[in-house]
């Protein structure tokens, strides 16, 4: 080809040019060459089809010639299209050292069979693509990560999963676990988190502020990924902020068998990344965290699962700390459980059981006297009562010197203050006694807040205020354990208390009581808004269902129906259906292996008296005042004898009163005025009695007066 090098002018000053050398030569070339080189085309581009190479004649003009060279289409024909020989290097070929050998034309190109560009050219130009910028599966990934496309990157990934190619860990994949949440699949939460980078990326412990906010905000609904949370942030060695929420949270919501399997998975986990330094900072987590674990069962109530966690971590040799020992030594003791208390007491280091014993060796009625504020001054009883609100760490320092919060003293007084204090303004709202006390308690910890939270609730009862006790409960805890149709916003009066904030500690878990009042709550609602007694009747028969529903689910559930949730269904009961209502709900309760308190039998006594049924009462009142409550039955107090009374006033049962009178006089040595429901239904009495006397008055009056005229 030097030749043609040559030959050639320095530029060809167009495609024209360029298309009218190739086509002398061509010709050239046919002319010359022998019949098997003619088989061969010297320039093969100029063989393709005009679809190929977009060479396409105007039909206006035989002359007119367009020429739009697209190179990736091109490329693409010329690949599949050309042959073996025709891709094979053609240098060495007789045909190419022929055309090597012809000289370039000496003439100039006749350039008028060419007309002159005009804008025509212009109007359908096929712009050519760029071609992308090239990039790796896995920067494709990361960057739809970073554009949230969520479900593009969940199938990029598990294509790559799939391919076996590995995916480098970024920190962008923390984006797409907590977006996972929202799909409620604990594998896919699990899959991206996997792919978040471990301890050593870091350098330091990282907190998952974002992540646990989400998952610890609704834990029952979230247990299997709480878990997966916990096992891979184990595995990195960044589980310090994670593992010990992540265990109270478990063994709160998870049965307890599943819990145990959790907590001892998470231990061994923790002890294949302890290796060198870590070994001690490893077990002192470990201890951290059945400690948490063997408290959560007992503040939940199920002493039995946490004497038995306790036991199960000892025999592994995990050390336990002090204050779980003592907190579950106290809790047995209260419960009266003596077995239980000596098997931990067996297992309770000595250091700790001399402190305990010289804790109460301190504990004197001079130093720790009872607090009794209901006759002191607002201001005295408000600092008493802000001085019994105690920190968790002020209780296990000093825990013979702490003072409980008495629920019945702060319900009281907020009843008290409710009623007494000025009328509200902007600035009261905020700054009343009502509001410091409750922030005290929630800074004091969660035990603290969900008392201050039980006695606003009891407060609300007591005046019946029945949406006021859902929104003080709304306001505080979680919604477990009350009926699905809770109304998840109350609209609260603005007379009501002050709004509460309850900071970094999120809400918090009910106890049986709390939950009991909401049920008592709902039953009054219902009542009220059915437009007939039969539709309040109907309502009230569904939530009963649901609540039958909740108590013969397993007992191993975070929360449980003790017999006080029923006390409303048993009022509501008796008093629209009498007797034999009260009856259907004491045997649902008999065979929930539920034992009727005292309180109960005071319910179905005053619907007996109510409706005349004298022998049955005093039927069941002689059984009940016997030695520890003959034949089963619990011991009537006088609150059991006032429900009596009151119902024989409200029957008009004169003699039957005056009997039960009688006996609370007899049985309690009764003070007027000692008690205030008591003196309630004794003035009631009384005033039956005058009613009667001036009717048997005005009757006889009437009688003279007809037997004279």
């Amino acid at each position: 080809m030097n030749s043609l090098a040559q030959g050639a002018p320095k530029t060809i000053s167009s495609v024209a040019d360029f298309y009218y050398t190739c086509q002398v030569r061509s010709s050239a070339h046919v002319a010359r060459s022998t019949p098997l080189e003619k088989a061969i085309p010297p320039f093969p581009f100029l063989c393709m089809s005009a679809s190929a190479l977009r060479l396409g004649l105007a039909p206006c003009s035989r002359g007119r010639l367009k020429i739009n060279f697209d190179t990736q289409r091109v490329w693409s024909y010329t690949k599949s299209h050309f042959s073996a020989a025709v891709s094979l290097d053609l240098a060495d070929h007789p045909a190419a050292q022929a055309l090597a050998r012809i000289p370039y034309p000496r003439i100039e190109p006749d350039h008028s069979i060419f007309e002159d560009l005009s804008d025509e050219y212009s109007l359908q130009g096929n712009a050519v693509s760029t071609s992308a910028s090239s990039s790796t599966p896995v920067e494709t990934l990361v960057q739809a990560v970073k554009d949230k496309q969520w479900e593009h990157a969940d199938a990029l990934r598990r294509e790559l999963v799939e391919t076996g190619t590995s995916i480098p860990h970024h920190r962008c994949f923390e984006d797409a676990a907590l977006s996972a949440l929202s799909t409620h699949s604990p594998e896919l939460f699990a899959a991206w988190l996997e792919l978040i980078p471990d301890f050593h990326a870091h350098g330091k412990p990282r907190q998952f502020r974002f992540l646990r906010a989400r998952l610890f905000a609704d834990a029952p609904a979230n247990l299997e990924s709480i878990m997966n949370f916990a096992f891979v942030t184990t595995d990195k060695r960044l589980g310090r902020y994670v593992c010990t929420q992540a265990a109270a949270n478990v063994v709160r919501h998870a049965p307890p068998q599943v819990a145990h399997e959790f907590l001892f998975e998470l231990r061994r986990r923790m002890l294949v990344k302890a290796v060198g330094k870590h070994s001690q900072g490893r077990a002192r987590r470990i201890k951290e965290l059945f400690s948490v674990a063997v408290r959560t069962h007992a503040s939940a109530g199920r002493l039995d699962h946490g004497v038995a966690l306790l036991q199960a971590a000892r025999k592994e040799g995990i050390s336990i700390s002090g204050f779980t020992y003592t907190m579950l030594l106290q809790r047995l003791s209260l419960a009266g459980d003596g077995t239980r208390f000596q098997a931990v007491q067996v297992l309770t280091p000595a250091h700790v059981l001399a402190e305990l014993s010289a804790a109460y060796a301190q504990t004197t009625p001079e130093s720790s006297p009872p607090i009794s504020i209901s006759s002191a001054s607002p201001a005295a009883r408000l600092r008493a009562l802000n001085n019994s609100i105690k920190s968790p760490s002020h209780r296990r320092r000093a825990p013979s010197s702490s003072t409980s919060l008495s629920t019945h003293d702060l319900s009281q007084f907020i009843h008290d203050y409710t009623i007494h204090r000025p009328p509200l303004s902007p600035r009261s709202l905020q700054l009343n006694a009502i509001e410091l006390l409750r922030r005290r308690a929630s800074r004091a910890g969660a035990r603290a807040a969900a008392t201050f939270a039980l006695a606003e609730m009891l407060a609300h009862h007591r005046r019946h205020e029945h949406r006021e006790v859902l929104s003080a409960f709304m306001r505080s805890f979680h919604v477990v354990g009350v009926p699905t149709d809770t109304p998840l916003h109350v609209d609260a009066p603005a007379e009501s208390y002050t709004k509460t904030s309850l900071g970094a500690r999120g809400k918090l878990w009910p106890g049986r009581k709390h939950t009991a009042l909401v049920w008592s709550a709902m039953v009054s609602l219902n009542v009220a808004q059915g437009s007939t007694p039969e539709h309040g009747q109907k309502l009230v028969d569904a939530l009963y269902a649901e609540l039958l529903t909740q108590a013969r689910a397993p007992r191993t559930a975070s929360h449980t129906v003790d017999s006080a949730h029923f006390t409303a269904f048993l009022s509501a009961f008796a008093r629209t259906r009498g007797p034999p209502g009260a009856a259907r709900i004491m045997s649902d309760m008999h065979a929930l292996a539920l034992a009727p308190p005292a309180a109960h039998w005071a319910i179905v006594l005053r619907a007996l008296a109510e409706r005349g049924a004298a022998e049955q009462v005093w039927g069941l009142l002689d059984a009940m005042e016997g030695p520890q409550g003959a034949n089963g039955f619990p011991e009537a107090s006088i609150a059991t004898h006032t429900a009596v009374l009151k119902g024989f006033v409200r029957a008009e049962r004169l003699a039957e009163g005056r009997e039960v009178a009688r006996r609370i006089e007899a049985r309690y040595g009764y003070v007027r005025g000692a008690r205030a429901r008591t003196e309630e239904a004794l003035r009631g009495l009384e005033a039956l009695e005058r009613r009667l006397e001036e009717e048997r008055e005005l009757a006889e009056g009437y009688l003279e007066h007809r037997a004279a005229a």
